[in-house]
């Protein structure tokens, strides 16, 4: 396992950090980021380790580009693009690359509605460009002990204008 020495960048608005990773020997190259929005029906892979089943892979497809008033309903900035996916997310593949055929980072697995079923959301990779864009210098990795105060948890919520739950993946 590699250890981290801190992060370049984050954006608490959208749940999204950029750690510094060391390069090892054996470790494939970075996964590039797609900036543009998959389209719908379009296939896609989540990878992460769902309860801690680290390497795993689920696929499905694009469902959903959600531009509405959904992100600001899971607490994320009410301009966060999130792409619905029926790939199968849990927690453990939550901040895990979602993936087109290409390989290409499309968006981070992040949250679940759980009274329904395949609601599985990433938020767009294009998010991910921007903070990354912001805090382009490797230069500049800051030490874990200067990371802002985490947010209140938000695991499970009722939504008032709903009857269904709400879950951020952890």
């Amino acid at each position: 396992k590699l250890e981290s020495p801190g992060w370049i960048a984050l954006d608490t608005t959208r749940d999204l950090a950029a750690i510094a990773c060391p390069s090892a020997s054996g470790w494939s190259s970075p996964l590039e980021l797609r900036t543009n929005v998959p389209d719908k029906a379009e296939s896609v892979f989540a990878y992460g380790a769902p309860l801690g089943l680290e390497g795993t892979v689920s696929d499905g497809i694009v469902s959903g580009i959600r531009t509405d008033r959904l992100a600001d309903q899971f607490g994320l900035a009410s301009d966060t693009i999130l792409i619905q996916t029926t790939a199968p997310i849990s927690p453990g593949n939550s901040g895990g690359p979602l993936v087109d055929r290409t390989g290409s980072v499309v968006g981070v697995n992040s949250l679940v509605v759980t009274t329904g079923q395949n609601l599985n959301f990433a938020i767009a990779s294009a998010h991910l460009a921007k903070i990354l864009k912001d805090g382009d210098s490797a230069s500049q990795i800051r030490p874990w002990s200067a990371l802002p105060p985490a947010r209140p948890k938000r695991v499970e919520e009722k939504n008032p204008d709903a009857d269904r739950i709400i879950a951020k993946l952890e």
